[in-house]
């Protein structure tokens, strides 16, 4: 769950406290998948690239690491590698990993590319779909014509999110 928060905080913008659940998932298990990539992009998010790559050559997994040493990459301007990884995880995963190539695109600018990958993300059905109306790792592509109707279509929308009425029922404690 830790490493699960770690994500949820960094992309929505809370880097502290994803580097704090990040330290606390990697205290309890040192090579869970996908927890030094989320530390990696709330300390790149933070502004120290450096360290975020070398955070990111921690990564176990090598889809995740290839998707923050392909915006690490481009953060830091090295354009070549930045690509070099993007291709890579493409070659190997684009099957399952749609949505993470659609915000990598979407981070580094390239708009086109992005919302490609996103129509893919919907046609596969990728899980990731579920943060979409929740993330800032779209904020270079928000102010595309074609974000909202995107939204629109998914029902994401900032209104259509605060219209959904749900209830929690609590379980009575024994």
């Amino acid at each position: 769950l830790h490493a699960a928060l770690a994500f949820a905080y960094w992309t929505s913008g809370r880097y502290e406290e994803s580097l704090e659940s990040a330290h606390t998932t990697l205290s309890l298990s040192p090579e869970f998948i996908g927890t030094h990539y989320s530390a990696a992009g709330a300390i790149e998010d933070l502004g120290n690239p450096e360290a975020a790559l070398a955070e990111t050559m921690q990564e176990p997994h090598e889809p995740y690491r290839l998707l923050g040493l392909s915006r690490i990459h481009n953060a830091m301007g090295h354009a070549a590698e930045s690509d070099a990884a993007l291709q890579e995880l493409i070659d190997k995963y684009s099957e399952g990993w749609a949505y993470n190539i659609a915000y990598t695109y979407a981070i580094r600018g390239e708009a086109d590319s992005a919302f490609e990958w996103l129509d893919r993300a919907i046609e596969n059905r990728d899980a990731g779909l579920a943060q979409l109306g929740s993330t800032t790792v779209f904020s270079n592509v928000e102010d595309d014509p074609r974000w909202r109707p995107l939204l629109e279509s998914l029902g994401m929308t900032p209104e259509q999110l605060a219209a959904i009425e749900f209830e929690v029922e609590l379980p009575e404690r024994r």
